[in-house]
């Protein structure tokens, strides 16, 4: 698979059409963003089932294949278009402490931003879009700037934007939406990944870096947790890269006029491709992670040396007293590694349960802001959010008997998600 470049004039006719709609509002890139937008007598059904049923009520879940059948898989578009109007009727509210204000405040930005560059990207020339992002690179230094947003009481102090990406799909391959941060903080540049997702990329060799080496499988709720925020440092000339940021324009689309395979394992590919440095990618890792990946390569020593004894006749007993021993220490040093696991994914920002399916447009919106707002805070929002879902749900009246089921069964689960979350907020 190679890359657009500047020479998009001898490609074939397809990509001519694709780039001359571009220039003229983009109204083609606005439907093929939009494609799986649901008529609108059912949009409040997948607007309510995207964004609220992550966590499946016991006594509902014999619906849940049936339900994604119907109504998963919003548009990018539409998850960031309802995020920013609903924290906008939030705002009005008077439910946050003068001390969760100023997030709220970044909060509104953040997703004000991520919004309106959105709709650049979709209705704007490759050109226009790609001196916006660039303008916003050179605004990261420039903390007060309305292009950005300043994160003060983060463990390390920051400001950044972001943008929609992922792959449209193509024949074979399930279209799939990521959220990319571009950051500046007290160490440098970085570029963020936050996908819901890829650990699907444990299973591609050459994108293992990718995927995370850490992963715990909560015990009460059997959701499996993994590193879904990957970071990599890198410089700001690599950040204003015009190549770099034509081609992830063109790939957010790609696959409208089929002439480019747009799966997933090509966008890592053309990130690794940009950002590696000696043959690998300069990941960004913690203090904790470190030490557990050292762990890891431990045990796999371990396995080479126990392999090594196995294979020879065991005769003597001072081999025999080896091998348990070596076993017994794998063993021990294996728990430590899932002690160590669990506590990096209960006390790190990057790490989050794997997607439900088709919620990725959603999901991959949480992984930012729970580095600017508090839990409390983004309870609140979710309350607020539930709550005015269900009144839209009430209101709303279905012409066939499949909506008019699936509308009782979204209300009975909003009803428990309401005494869930505020269960959660009495208690603290």
């Amino acid at each position: 698979m190679q890359p657009i470049d500047n020479n998009t004039r001898t490609r074939p006719l397809s990509a001519w059409l694709y780039l001359t709609s571009r220039y003229f509002e983009g109204k083609i890139q606005m439907v093929a963003a939009q494609r799986f937008i649901p008529l609108p007598e059912n949009q409040s059904l997948c607007d309510y089932f995207n964004f609220s049923w992550k966590s499946f009520c016991p006594m509902l879940r014999a619906n849940q294949k049936e339900m994604n059948r119907r109504y998963s898989g919003i548009a990018s578009y539409r998850a960031i278009q309802l995020q920013y109007e609903q924290l906008n009727n939030f705002q009005k509210t008077d439910e946050c402490s003068p001390a969760e204000q100023m997030q709220l405040e970044t909060l509104v930005k953040h997703r004000k931003n991520l919004y309106e560059l959105t709709e650049i990207m979709d209705r704007s020339s490759i050109e226009t879009t790609v001196r916006e992002i660039q303008s916003r690179v050179d605004a990261l230094s420039l903390p007060s700037s309305p292009l950005v947003i300043q994160v003060l009481d983060a463990q390390e102090p920051y400001t950044s934007f972001s943008f929609p990406g992922g792959s449209s799909g193509s024949p074979g391959h399930v279209g799939h939406s990521m959220l990319f941060e571009m950051r500046l903080a007290a160490k440098g540049y970085s570029f963020i990944i936050y996908d819901r997702a890829n650990s699907c990329l444990r299973n591609i060799p050459h994108l293992k870096e990718f995927a995370s080496n850490i992963i715990h499988i909560n015990e009460e709720n059997q959701k499996r947790y993994s590193k879904t925020v990957i970071e990599i440092q890198t410089t700001k000339e690599k950040l204003l890269d015009r190549e770099f940021l034509t081609n992830f324009i063109l790939y957010r689309f790609s696959n409208f006029f089929g002439y480019l395979s747009a799966d997933l394992e090509g966008v890592y590919t053309r990130i690794k491709s940009h950002f590696k440095v000696d043959g690998g990618v300069p990941l960004m890792m913690s203090t904790s992670e470190q030490e557990i990946s050292k762990k890891q390569q431990e045990i796999k020593l371990l396995d080479v040396e126990i392999q090594c004894l196995s294979n020879k006749k065991l005769e003597e007993e001072e081999d025999k007293i080896s091998l348990r021993k070596l076993v017994e220490e794998k063993l021990r040093v294996k728990d430590v590694v899932h002690q160590m696991q669990k506590v990096v994914v209960l006390t790190h920002d990057t790490y989050h349960s794997s997607q439900k399916l088709g919620t990725c447009s959603v999901s991959c919106l949480t992984g930012i802001e729970k580095q600017i707002a508090s839990p409390q805070l983004r309870r609140k929002i979710k309350l607020h959010l539930i709550m005015r879902f269900s009144q839209q749900l009430l209101d709303s009246n279905f012409s066939t008997y499949q909506f008019s089921q699936d509308k009782h069964i979204l209300l009975q689960h909003s009803h428990w998600r309401i005494q869930t979350l505020q269960n959660i907020q009495n208690e603290s």
